[in-house]
């Protein structure tokens, strides 16, 4: 599999599936996602196949500085991801 490495938050990059990169049309639809609609593709890119989990919602709360995320807002943001074909539930997890 190939990477894109892309700014994600401050000086921390985030390495997406190239496929995605290029789905996306990086630079212009990246840039137009909201925070959290980031830190939900980090979370799935890094490996979170459960991003629903309390501690998931927990650690994507702390990536956008939001100490009272809910579980529904993440859901949401996962909702655009799987509008667009970018993630997908894959045996009761979600992937990129």
């Amino acid at each position: 599999m190939h990477f894109a490495i892309i700014p994600h938050s401050g000086d921390r990059y985030l390495a997406l599936p190239a496929r995605l990169h290029e789905a996306l049309g990086f630079e212009d639809h990246w840039l137009r996602l909201t925070p959290l609609q980031r830190a939900v593709a980090a979370a799935l890119a890094e490996g979170a196949e459960k991003p629903f989990a309390e501690a998931t919602v927990k650690d994507i709360g702390r990536r956008i500085g939001d100490k009272t995320l809910s579980t529904g807002r993440v859901q949401t943001a996962l909702k655009k991801w799987a509008r667009e074909g970018l993630a997908s539930s894959i045996a009761g997890g979600w992937r990129l």
